[in-house]
């Protein structure tokens, strides 16, 4: 599995960054930035954005299943010891950070960005993104850069309830998974988005604004 974590505290980075190309060795994701890094289950995850309250961490390959611990380390100091549980699917769409995270992360097929004040409308061409969906077919290697492949699993994406066109559900970079729906006929306002796959919900409460 290979699905971005959010860590939030406190003292965890005295910088604040996303990875970039210097810290690549060849095609393998690092596993430490400015010398902050993190374990999950024992096992080094690859960090991808650093902060002195926040981490964002792609988990690492692992059978296990259920609580696992996870902790930071920095060069100073070792944090304390937290668990989380570690599931083989952990769907979920990247939302917006204003109200509460109502509103999903979307973009139309150029480029322009949908939200509540910019809404888009029926057979209007949408990418949404997200995290946790699971393998690619072909797969793709753990802890490497990917190329963008579909998902091995059926994929449904609901918006109002209406199962969309989907036209595209996989991933396009480490950790980031993409769709490209056509937006179905569904009354004007918010409307609720929902992704489907192997038995799993994105997370519920995530909307998506339609206007004519």
């Amino acid at each position: 599995m290979l699905f971005r974590s959010t860590i939030q505290g406190a003292n965890l980075s005295a910088n604040t960054r996303t990875w970039s190309s210097s810290d690549f060795s060849g095609n393998n994701l690092p596993t430490q930035l400015d010398g902050v890094g993190v374990t999950v289950n024992g096992k080094p995850a690859y960090v991808y954005f650093i902060s002195p309250a926040q981490l964002n961490v792609l988990a690492p390959e692992d059978a296990t299943l259920g609580s696992v611990p996870i902790q930071v380390t920095t060069r100073q100091a070792k944090s304390n010891v937290v668990n989380a549980v570690e599931a083989a699917l952990s769907p979920a769409l990247f939302t917006l950070s204003a109200q509460g995270g109502r509103y999903v992360a979307a973009v139309r097929a150029d480029g322009t960005y949908i939200g509540p004040t910019l809404p888009a409308k029926p057979a209007d061409t949408i990418l949404l993104f997200g995290t946790g969906f699971g393998p690619t077919t072909p797969p793709n290697p753990i802890g490497q850069l990917v190329n963008a492949a579909p998902l091995a699993d059926q994929v449904i994406v609901r918006i109002g309830g209406i199962a969309a066109d989907t036209q595209f559900a996989g991933i396009v970079s480490p950790g980031l998974y993409q769709f490209n729906v056509v937006v179905p006929s569904v009354p004007d306002g918010d409307n609720a988005v929902r992704v489907e796959i192997g038995g799993g919900f994105s997370q519920a409460n995530a909307f998506f604004t339609i206007q004519r």
